[in-house]
């Protein structure tokens, strides 16, 4: 039971060293594709790192010896907490009720997860199929936001008819394209694991932001398109466009009409990250061996 909380206790501080290292450094970047790798790749090697072993130094030696105290420190406190609360006729573990706590909020999240699923499926069998293009299906939806999942775009009944129709089409098949989906669906079930953790909820929150400012820079990649686009989506903003799928809401807007606005970053600052790494890596890694 120690070993376990250990593991997930340090699975969340790389997640956290991790997240914030890209808030600081790569956020305001616009190399879109490396910073959603970047964040992927966090949801995978943060289970990944606590086996990794560097070699011993000073700091390293230090730091192990640190968390072996804490360990044998829990380990005992586990021990004599066995009797934390006593009820009548039973005695429960503090470690138990805690474990008890993370299954339960586990099972809850998991529950919502495949109900969510569900929904969209069902969803999308309960709505009219305007179009296809290739192997992607178009639905008209009664709803004010136009989204897409997978292999499906809804597209709002209000804007079908509308001159922003092009730019919904554009935005969400980027969407498609992109795999974006698929990225939702691995982030949303670490989120299920480590609801407990807030570092895990920026992380969602950054990936989702890097898809839509990577939807943007692919419909503007034409000349001339740059301009009418963003005019375009104030335009869906102010009229009621807008949910947490497709971001059509001016507070999100506007961080995009920034973000297309910015010039392109240096590759010189990607690879000076690139050297930064190993030095935060020997200097902070250390400290959660």
């Amino acid at each position: 039971m120690t070993d376990w909380l250990i593991y997930i206790l340090k699975v969340s501080a790389f997640q956290g060293v991790l997240v914030l290292f890209y808030l600081l450094f790569l956020r305001r970047l616009t190399f879109y594709q490396f910073n959603r790798v970047f964040l992927l790749g966090t949801l995978v090697v943060g289970f990944v790192l606590p086996f990794v072993q560097v070699e011993s130094a000073p700091v390293v030696q230090a730091n192990q010896e640190l968390v072996t105290m804490i360990g044998t420190r829990i380990s005992q406190s586990s021990e004599t907490m066995t009797e934390g609360v006593i009820v009548p006729g039973f005695q429960v573990s503090w470690m138990w009720l805690f474990a008890s706590l993370y299954a339960i909020g586990v099972f809850l999240l998991f529950q919502r997860y495949f109900s969510n699923f569900y929904k969209i499926r069902k969803f999308k069998y309960g709505s009219q199929l305007i179009t296809k293009i290739g192997a992607i299906e178009v639905f008209r939806t009664p709803y004010a936001q136009p989204f897409s999942f997978f292999k499906s775009v809804f597209i709002p009944e209000k804007v079908e008819h509308t001159q922003e129709l092009d730019l919904v089409m554009a935005h969400e098949l980027q969407h498609v394209n992109f795999g974006h989906s698929y990225d939702r669906m691995l982030v949303d079930f670490i989120v299920v694991l480590f609801w407990f953790n807030p570092f895990i909820y920026l992380l969602r929150k950054s990936l989702i932001e890097v898809h839509e400012y990577q939807v943007d820079a692919a419909v503007t990649a034409g000349s001339g398109v740059k301009i009418p686009y963003q005019m375009s989506l104030v335009s869906l903003a102010g009229g009621g466009f807008s949910g947490p799928v497709s971001f059509f809401n001016f507070s999100t807007i506007k961080k995009r009409i920034q973000m297309m606005n910015r010039n392109k970053s240096n590759k010189i600052s990607l690879i000076s990250l690139a050297l930064l790494g190993p030095v935060i890596w020997r200097n902070d890694y250390a400290v959660f061996i």
